[in-house]
């Protein structure tokens, strides 16, 4: 991860990394980059500032270690976007998050809030269960009794695999009363309740800022109050 996301910065600037391996001895690798006048990079900066509203951004890459750095920086340039007044989203919107496994979990849960709060959403309501088998019943009284309604349910947890087939059930049992619960109550339901092997997966998905599966599920219930405001 650090050498994918070490080229990537490096070639953004314009620059080149070299690597010199040798059997039995190891890789040497030399970071090459542009030396640019100040008054020229301020100049180049200006020159090449986008037009109009912004650009839309398609990327498609099916190896991780290779499209989180490309993704973070996306997420950065639409976190540092402006929001002016009449392009906040707006609604109500609730996160459920299991406290068990809290280091992963709080993770998610900030950069969610932090989400929700660039979009300037009317209200945020968090609501903590013990564990991840206890969200669903959370998410069927506060969509089927909220008040104004809710746009969107963010549903938070991590579920590490152990010895015994536990993990799979609980994940499983949690995945099918989400789904389940969406179709019947119509309140968007976004599920980042998460079935991972070790603690390595937990840190890349829930504590690194380039891969933060908790800012992923509140750009995806943002998206889906737009799209349910447009069905009526």
């Amino acid at each position: 991860l650090g050498l994918a996301t070490v080229w990537h910065i490096v070639n953004d600037a314009g620059g080149r990394v070299k690597v010199e391996s040798s059997l039995g001895t190891g890789s040497t690798f030399h970071i090459l980059l542009p030396v640019w006048p100040i008054e020229e990079m301020v100049s180049n900066s200006a020159a090449q500032k986008p037009a109009g509203k912004g650009v839309r951004v398609l990327l498609v890459e099916d190896e991780l270690l290779v499209s989180a750095p490309s993704r973070y920086r996306c997420s950065v340039l639409k976190r540092n976007r402006k929001i002016k007044g009449n392009n906040a989203v707006g609604g109500h919107f609730a996160i459920v998050a299991s406290k068990y496994n809290a280091r992963y979990v709080d993770g998610m849960v900030q950069e969610a809030q932090r989400c929700l709060g660039a979009a300037k959403v009317q209200s945020i309501q968090l609501v903590r269960v013990p564990g991840a088998f206890e969200i669903p019943v959370v998410v069927a009284r506060l969509a089927r009794a909220h008040s104004p309604p809710l746009a969107a349910i963010i549903c938070l947890g991590v579920i590490l695999r152990g010895q015994t087939t536990h993990a799979q059930h609980i994940g499983e049992a949690v995945t099918q009363s989400l789904a389940q619960l969406q179709i019947e109550t119509g309140v968007p339901v976004i599920h980042e309740v998460l079935l991972l092997e070790d603690k390595a997966q937990a840190e890349m998905r829930c504590l690194s800022p380039m891969h933060n599966r908790g800012a992923e599920a509140a750009q995806t219930a943002l998206e889906m109050k737009r799209i349910m405001d447009r069905l009526g």
